[in-house]
């Protein structure tokens, strides 16, 4: 059977479920894949005064996707997953909509942020989905 792991970010899954993983692939001889969504580069154009903090923070640059992918594909090689990536960016890469303001402008705009000011991305992301993923 292949089964898919969802992973909103890159190493959510490995690191979350990384014994189940390991379990549905070396126990139960499963296929399983991961395919995480928001593992896009960084979009052309001036980062965020958030965003280049954490940029700063992690000393990767601009390269921090690209760096984090190769982290992840790593970690899924090690466990025998077959890693996807969507290569939508992350929330801090990401303005508002209709304006040019972020849409993270601190850490705490991470974990209270209304769906709502997303909404086109959650269907664009339904239709990516439903147009990307195997049919069974």
């Amino acid at each position: 059977m292949n089964i898919i792991f969802l992973s909103p970010h890159l190493d959510d899954a490995v690191l979350s479920c990384g014994a189940i993983l390991y379990d549905l692939i070396h126990k139960q001889h499963h296929t399983v894949e991961v395919w995480t969504l928001f593992s896009g580069d960084v979009p052309p154009g001036p980062l965020s005064p958030f965003a280049a903090e954490l940029h700063q923070r992690w000393n990767t640059g601009l390269e921090a996707p690209k760096a984090r992918r190769a982290e992840d594909k790593l970690a899924c090689e090690r466990l025998g997953v077959e890693p996807h990536y969507l290569m939508l960016p992350d929330c801090i890469y990401r303005l508002r909509q209709g304006t040019n303001l972020p849409l993270i402008e601190k850490n705490d705009d991470l974990f209270n942020l209304p769906l709502e000011t997303e909404s086109s991305l959650i269907q664009d992301l339904g239709q990516k989905l439903t147009n990307t993923l195997p049919a069974d």
